[in-house]
């Protein structure tokens, strides 16, 4: 009979110790804290006077301690900069930082790629090197910058041409090619992260530090993406004088 009763208490133990072992393994903490998780976005918010405190980055928080490893080895963290962080996730959604890398900084050159056909207005007097104004946009021209021509004929004033390159802040671009086209003037294309936008869709919305104005009759294609934040998208309308855009299509990649 004590035989029989020790083989039951084994059994039971058995039972009970399997499940434990099972948690243990999976890689979840046994307080119910939560799992490892990593996430890459745009800082949107940090403590005032320090590092230490809640952050916002893209949308999610993130509690930051004097534990937690911050590496700025690669660029420079503030509001507006990229980060990998890696932490565990809470239950509320939130994540406690093990640590922050940055990867790309504020005020890193991230204006959008642009493309635009316009008509050129005015050129340098002693070449092709200095400022361009296409369609009353200033396009800078360097040493690297591709032009291309056409039959053995190169853009003078009043030739049609197509231009990429970065934006710049002040609207202006620095032009990595140049080729003569016979494509419709004036229009004009950024590719470039969003970083706001309305709720209600229509008005002014900020890509890749660009104001772009969305109305009732831009046509957006989504291609099964969401307008989130930092999601890719690819806008086509006219380049304003201030530097806005104005919004005919826009296409998220």
């Amino acid at each position: 009979m004590k035989k029989l009763r020790s083989v039951m208490v084994l059994t039971t133990l058995a039972l009970v110790l399997a499940p434990m072992a099972a948690h243990a393994d999976s890689g979840e903490s046994g307080d119910g804290s939560g799992s490892d998780t990593q996430l890459t976005g745009i800082v949107e918010s940090m403590p005032l006077g320090g590092l230490i405190g809640d952050w916002v980055v893209n949308g999610v928080t993130v509690h930051v301690t004097d534990a937690t490893e911050i590496d700025q080895e690669d660029a420079t963290i503030a509001v507006g900069s990229t980060v990998d962080v890696e932490g565990m996730l809470l239950t509320d959604g939130s994540i406690d930082a093990q640590s922050i890398q940055g990867t790309e900084s504020s005020d890193d050159d991230s204006f959008g790629d642009v493309e635009f056909t316009g008509t050129v207005e005015s050129m340098p007097a002693d070449g092709f090197i200095g400022d361009w104004v296409v369609s009353g946009t200033t396009v800078h021209v360097t040493d690297v910058t591709e032009i291309d021509g056409e039959d053995g004929l190169l853009p003078t004033v009043g030739s049609t041409v197509e231009v990429k390159g970065l934006g710049e802040s002040d609207g202006s671009v620095t032009a990595e090619s140049i080729e003569l086209s016979s494509g419709s003037s004036d229009a004009f294309s950024l590719t470039g992260s969003l970083q706001h936008r309305p709720a209600q869709i229509t008005g002014t919305w900020r890509i890749a530090r660009h104001d772009v104005s969305v109305t009732r009759s831009t046509k957006i294609v989504r291609n099964g993406h969401k307008l989130t934040r930092g999601a890719t998208i690819r806008v086509r309308g006219a380049l304003r004088t201030n530097g806005s855009i104005k919004a005919m299509k826009l296409i998220v990649r």
